[in-house]
């Protein structure tokens, strides 16, 4: 029975895991690659997936690192939910931790997605 509600349980995971369809949003000074995926909304902002593909040079240890963010469009502040750290020659490490939020900074990537998606 127990084997039965394991397999289940990884049979739903597998079936509600959402794609992440990420998008690009930008290169910054040091050729990083920024890209975002809109998760949800909320009753006061929205969930988006960020992704930062790293190159060589800047980052010889990790290939991407992608943040699950919380934004909160009444006081445009941000919480990180998940960290998923993609390692070039390891498996990826995943986070689970809710951070405080915090204000978005005005040179942020996330306020292109604050002007988009919050009315």
């Amino acid at each position: 029975m127990k084997n039965l509600f394991f397999v289940l349980f990884l049979y739903s995971t597998f079936f509600y895991a959402q794609k992440k369809d990420y998008k690009f949003l930008s290169t910054d000074q040091r050729n990083t690659k920024w890209y975002y995926s809109f998760d949800k909304k909320n009753l006061d902002g929205f969930y988006s997936w960020l992704k930062v593909e790293e190159t060589l040079q800047t980052n010889p240890s990790a290939k991407s690192t992608e943040y699950l963010i919380e934004f909160k469009c009444s006081n445009k502040t941000m919480s990180d939910e998940i960290v998923i750290i993609n390692w070039r020659k390891r498996k990826p490490e995943t986070y689970r931790k809710k951070y405080p939020f915090t204000p978005i900074p005005k040179k942020h990537i996330g306020n292109f997605l604050v002007e988009k998606y919050c009315d």
